[in-house]
């Protein structure tokens, strides 16, 4: 499965893992670095992931213990975790 936001794309794996490429200035790629990347990284800490979905600056994943994560740009509380901070790991939810 694959999803966009405006400057990044994000992939679920078939082992469970999330990988994403493209703009990462805004901590999009959720790796913990501010870099672009013209390849995919994988998503720190992640595993057993059922279900994604990108947003214009932010994606937002369902993972295999039941928590909802998220990272990219937290402004207006995007990241759902009650703050308005930009996270390059992904937070819960």
């Amino acid at each position: 499965m694959v999803t966009a936001g405006m400057f990044h794309s994000c992939a679920l794996r078939e082992n469970g893992q999330v990988s994403c490429w493209g703009q990462g200035e805004h901590s999009q790629l959720g790796n913990g670095s501010r870099e672009n990347s013209t390849v995919p990284v994988s998503v720190t800490g992640l595993a057993g992931v059922t279900a994604l979905s990108a947003g214009k600056f932010h994606t937002c994943a369902v993972a295999g213990d039941g928590r909802t994560v998220c990272w990219g740009v937290g402004s207006s509380g995007r990241l759902g975790n009650g703050d308005t901070l930009d996270s390059s790991l992904p937070v819960t939810v």
